[in-house]
């Protein structure tokens, strides 16, 4: 039982480790880069580097960073496997989309932690 409890916390604690940040600046009329790619897990940084106030809100309402000050910056963890647009609704031409890779992705990784621990 011990083992197998100590097994899953290093699990957990590798998974932890390997979710990255990726940057997304955030510009005035502009996100660069203005599409991304990530696995499951993984987090979003946005930074507004701007001169002005921005947000980062997505098409679907799954979030809004509310406003950003020059210099400020918001993160959001993508769990779910998809395609998510998001925009700022202050300048219409800055959008962007985050693309989390598909479940199959994802198994090939867990069999890949999973096989340092045979």
């Amino acid at each position: 039982m011990r083992r197998g409890l100590l097994i899953f916390s290093i699990l957990v604690l590798t998974l932890a480790a390997l979710a990255a940040i990726h940057n997304v600046s955030i510009g005035d009329n502009f996100f660069n880069p203005e599409i991304i790619t990530i696995d499951p897990g993984d987090r979003i940084r946005w930074t507004n580097n701007g001169d002005y106030t921005h947000r980062t809100k997505s098409l679907d309402d799954l979030w809004d960073s509310g406003f950003l000050d020059p210099g400020e910056s918001y993160t959001r963890t993508f769990n779910d496997t998809g395609s998510f647009d998001y925009h700022d609704p202050q300048f219409p031409t800055a959008t962007g989309t985050v693309v989390v890779k598909t479940d199959d992705v994802e198994l090939m990784s867990w069999g890949r932690i999973l096989s340092l621990y045979r």
